[in-house]
């Protein structure tokens, strides 16, 4: 499985990425917002960890086109078909 990581906090995201690594994923990290954009625009995965406070885009920005993202800071409920909590 493809996996994004988007965190910018540099040692959180090498131990994630290392932990997926280990368990079989294919990680590619990214550290911003942008990074995270065309990431997605240049290949496909099956899961993203996404880090919300990022630099550079923000969570309206992330979620633009992603009808089934949800944050659990913001108490929206994850839906996997897009049709929100």
């Amino acid at each position: 499985m493809k996996i994004l990581l988007a965190e910018d906090t540099k040692d959180l995201n090498r131990a994630v990425s290392a932990i997926l690594g280990h368990e079989g994923y294919e990680v590619t990290s990214v550290f911003d917002g942008e990074e995270a954009m065309e990431a997605l625009k240049s290949d496909s995965f099956d899961g993203i960890v996404l880090d919300i406070m990022m630099p550079k885009k923000g969570r309206a920005e992330r979620a633009e086109g992603n009808p089934g993202a949800a944050y659990p800071d913001s108490g929206d409920a994850v839906d996997r078909e897009g049709g929100g909590g």
